[in-house]
């Protein structure tokens, strides 16, 4: 999950879900999320990849099997993109599964 540097929102809510039922966490960011210090989520397992945000996409892509976005920015459209192309030959719907939500945060 792409969730360490996003204690906030749809993400906050995903990792108390995981949290109360068992299960491990894990989180994807740059090293700007530890730079700026806030909204940081405690994952169980945590990958620091490159200097900005953006740059941890790939990695995250490639290390999950199945993909929900609910909502969500530019670099979500951008790693459903990458999931798709990494994908190419699965029936996405089995894996991939996406929500339109306004923000209003």
């Amino acid at each position: 999950m792409n969730l360490i540097k996003n204690n906030t929102g749809v993400p906050k809510i995903a990792y108390k879900i995981a949290d109360g039922i068992g299960l491990k966490t894990v989180g994807f960011s740059a090293k700007k999320a530890l730079k700026i210090g806030s909204g940081v989520y405690s994952a169980d397992k945590k990958f620091i990849v490159g200097k900005k945000f953006g740059d941890e996409s790939e990695a995250f892509v490639d290390y999950i099997d199945i993909l929900i976005r609910i909502g969500g920015g530019k670099q979500s459209r951008k790693e459903v993109a990458m999931f798709k192309e990494k994908n190419k030959e699965q029936e996405l719907s089995n894996i991939l599964f996406e929500e339109e939500v306004d923000w209003y945060g």
